[in-house]
């Protein structure tokens, strides 16, 4: 039944003062109570280390991840998906806020919660997360500053460091992406406040 799956709640933002809007965005949201906030960090990519930190009930825990396969989408697909599971069958858990490191695009992720099937969770039968958990709204931090210039600029997310040198993407496409998927934007200034 629909009423009984966990909202989730997607936070997106580019590299820089927006993903710092992300995190004081997931700060404020997680406090509420049963609300897990759930973050995966791309920033030791290069080494080849990925980090889930999860925030719930004002303690954080890290674990860290071994790249499937050197792919870092699969590894999240294959850690963020099924963990998504777990959380939505915890009685304390009401809700899921995903605050996703610059590099990911939220709608790809919306869309492998609702479509991609999870398999080998205890106690549960394959399929997608989407039948576990609900993508309750998508909100994307804009640093009103630098947008447009993102939005609007050539240099590829590798360039920016927020990618290895296979990832082709810019800026812009996911600046625009973001913009675009989003069911609601919170547009911070320079100091990180929001507007």
């Amino acid at each position: 039944m629909a009423s009984q799956r966990k909202p989730v709640l997607v936070l997106a933002g580019l590299p820089g003062r927006a993903a710092d809007g992300v995190e004081q965005a997931a700060r404020l949201l997680g406090e509420k109570p049963g609300t897990v906030v759930v973050r995966h960090d791309l920033s030791e990519l290069r080494e080849g280390v990925v980090r889930r930190t999860v925030r719930l009930g004002g303690r954080e825990t890290v674990t860290v991840l071994e790249l499937a396969h050197g792919c870092v989408s699969c590894t999240l697909r294959a850690d963020l998906l099924p963990y998504l599971c777990l959380l939505a069958a915890r009685d304390s858990v009401r809700r899921i806020v995903l605050a996703l490191d610059p590099a990911f695009e939220a709608e790809a992720v919306c869309q492998a919660i609702n479509d991609v099937t999870v398999t080998g969770v205890t106690d549960r039968a394959d399929g997608p997360a989407g039948r576990d958990v609900r993508i309750d709204s998508v909100l994307t931090c804009i640093d009103a500053r630098d947008w447009l210039a993102d939005a609007t600029g050539d240099e590829t997310l590798a360039e920016r460091g927020h990618a290895t040198a296979e990832d082709e993407r810019t800026v812009a496409q996911l600046a625009v992406g973001q913009a675009e998927f989003a069911d609601a934007l919170l547009v911070f200034d320079a100091g990180a406040d929001l507007v």
